[in-house]
This record gives C-alpha cells, structure tokens and sequence, in this order.
C-alpha cells in the first residue's frame, strides 16, 4: 500500500513539472511591463485566498468566461517596467486561466490596494 501511494505521489509530481515546462513556454513574454520574481523581504499584505477571490469577482464583473478552464498559476510577484528597479515595482499577487477562449489563457493582476486589472499583452 504505502509502494502504491508513493509511486502515485512520484508520479504527480513528474506530471506538475511537466506542465509547469510546457506553460512557460505557451506564454510570451509581457513585453515592457513584466512580472518578475519579488526578493525576499516583500510580504504581500493581501492573502492568497483574498486575492483569487478579488480576481474572481473581477473577472465575473467583466463577463470574461472561464468556466470552460481551469486555475493554471497563481504568484506573487513584483509589476512594473523591466528597467525600473524592484523597490518601483508594485507587489502583486496574478493569476492565470487557461480556458477554451481569450487566447487561451486569462491572467488577471490584483494589487495590495485590492484593485485587479487583466495583464496587458501585445
């Protein structure tokens, strides 16, 4: 019993990392306005669970469909002007869908002030 839960968790694992490979390379680059990974020392004053559902409602507000998909990724991060440096960046927590529709994907960017916006893309 224990070999079969161990090998089911191995192989979740293996299958998580796999995704997480091929997302990276689904989605371009942000262009002018990356996210970037936030040092250590940033403290997001809004919870995770807060924020999904502030970006929740956001998306329910302006009727973008994602019923059809599912919650790909959810960071912390830091946003703003890639030249800029990381104490003029504004922390944020974004989430991505994947759906059938909107590209492919939905990422939604909710702020420590709790105000979300859709990603800007090129």
């Amino acid at each position: 019993m224990r070999t079969a839960s161990l090998f089911a968790a191995m192989a979740c694992l293996i299958l998580c990392a796999e995704v997480h490979a091929q997302s990276a390379s689904v989605f371009p680059a942000q262009g002018d306005i990356p996210l970037t990974t936030p040092h250590r020392g940033y403290k997001p004053k809004i919870k995770l669970q807060a924020a999904l559902r502030i970006a929740e409602s956001y998306v329910a507000a302006e009727h973008i469909d994602v019923a059809d998909g599912w919650l790909l990724d959810a960071r912390f991060s830091l946003y703003g002007d890639i030249a800029s440096a990381d104490h003029d960046k504004e922390p944020c927590w974004s989430f991505t869908w994947i759906t059938e529709g909107h590209g492919g994907s939905v990422a939604v960017i909710v702020f420590m002030d709790s105000k979300a916006m859709l990603l800007p893309t090129l």
